[in-house]
C-alpha cells in the first residue's frame, strides 16, 4: 500500500513537502476518529461519559493521542525527513526542564489570578473557568487516581500536543505567514480546539507563549516543559482544594 519511507525521504538540506494540508487533515482526523471510537465504546458498554471513572476517561483519550502522534509520524516518514527532530523540532536540552517548569507554574498562577479578576469585573462566573479539569480531578479518588491524572495531563498530553500543534501546525503556518502571524493563528487554533469557551483567553495566551518559546529556541523542549508545569500546577491546586 505504501512505498518504502526511505524512498520518500527528503534530504536534510531540502524543504520538506508537508504543510497546511497535512495539518488540516490531521486535525480533522483527530476530531473525528477519537469521537467515533468513544461513541462506539460507550454504546457497547451502555454508559455515558459522566458514568465513567477517571481511569476509564483516561483510556478514552488514547485514540486521540494515537491520532495526534500518528499523523506526525506519518508526515515525517512519508512527506518529510523521517525524523521528528528535523521536521518538528522534537528535542530538548537540560536547561529546558527548569526554565520550562518555572514558566509554566508562573503562567498558570498569573493567568488564574488575572482571569478571575477580569471575569468578576465583567460579571462572568469565574467558577466556570477550568470546569472540565475540575470535573475530572473530582474523580481522582485516592493516590492511584491522582497519579493517573498527573500522568495524563502533565505527562502524555504536553508531549503529544506540542508535537502536533507547535511542531506540525506551527511549522506549517510558518511556511505561509510571518512569525508573529503564525504565532497568533497557532494560539487561536490551540485555544479553539479545546472547546472550552470560558478558558479561551487563558488558552490563547498559553498558546502564544508556547509558540513563542518554540520559535525562539527552534525546538519543542521549552514548550513541552512549560506545558508540563502549567498542567501540573492546575491539577495539584484543584486536587488539593477538593
Amino acid at each position: 500500500m505504501f512505498s518504502d519511507p526511505a524512498e520518500r525521504r527528503v534530504p536534510a538540506d531540502e524543504p520538506a513537502r508537508w504543510g497546511i494540508r497535512d495539518a488540516i487533515v490531521g486535525t480533522l482526523l483527530a476530531l473525528f476518529i477519537p469521537s467515533l471510537v468513544g461513541v462506539v465504546i460507550l454504546v457497547a458498554i451502555d454508559r455515558t461519559v459522566d458514568d465513567l471513572s477517571l481511569v476509564d476517561q483516561i483510556l478514552l483519550q488514547i485514540p486521540l493521542w494515537l491520532v495526534l502522534f500518528g499523523v506526525c509520524w506519518w508526515v515525517t516518514m512519508y512527506r518529510g525527513r523521517r525524523s521528528l527532530d528535523l521536521d518538528f523540532g522534537l528535542r530538548m536540552e537540560w536547561v529546558d526542564v527548569p526554565v520550562g517548569l518555572v514558566i509554566g507554574v508562573v503562567l498558570q498562577v498569573a493567568l488564574a489570578v488575572a482571569l478571575a479578576a477580569v471575569y468578576r469585573l465583567v460579571g462572568v462566573d469565574a467558577d466556570n473557568v477550568g470546569e472540565s479539569a475540575k470535573e475530572l480531578t473530582q474523580r481522582a479518588v485516592g493516590p492511584g487516581g491522582v497519579v493517573v491524572a498527573l500522568v495524563l495531563f502533565a505527562g502524555v498530553a504536553p508531549i503529544v500536543e506540542e508535537l502536533f500543534y507547535r511542531g506540525l501546525w506551527l511549522g506549517a503556518l510558518r511556511q505561509h505567514l510571518a512569525w508573529w502571524g503564525a504565532l497568533v493563528v497557532n494560539a487561536a487554533l490551540f485555544a479553539t480546539i479545546h472547546f472550552q469557551p470560558y478558558d479561551f483567553p487563558a488558552l490563547f495566551v498559553v498558546g502564544l507563549v508556547l509558540a513563542g518559546l518554540t520559535t525562539r529556541s527552534g525546538r519543542l523542549g521549552p514548550a513541552i516543559w512549560t506545558h508540563v508545569g502549567f498542567n501540573a500546577t492546575a491539577l495539584i491546586v484543584l486536587i488539593a482544594s477538593r
